[in-house]
């Protein structure tokens, strides 16, 4: 098997799946399975504060979109249901 950038993953995923299947592997230029690990021990402590800074803001706004999303859903089903309350049909 050879595997490229990407395809460096899948390799091994494959590789520890169907070992009996694999007789070598090559990797060019193939991600590390330990690569986001140690781009953090490299960053900086001011770039890690921001990357901190940016999920926890990720978090939120998906939080208060999934709420978004909910709300939605239901007035879409209600629609669908003929105007009548869709909650009802969510309570099971």
């Amino acid at each position: 098997m050879v595997g490229h950038s990407f395809g460096g993953y899948t390799d091994r995923v494959f590789t520890g799946l169907y070992p009996k299947d694999v007789v070598g592997v090559v990797l060019v230029d193939a991600e590390h399975g330990d690569e986001e690990k140690r781009i953090d021990e490299l960053l900086p402590a001011r770039l890690k504060s921001q990357q901190n800074q940016r999920d926890q803001r990720d978090a939120l706004l998906d939080r208060i979109l999934s709420l978004l999303r909910i709300h939605l859903g239901i007035n879409r089903l209600t629609t669908a249901a003929g105007g009548t309350d869709a909650r009802r049909f969510l309570k099971s």
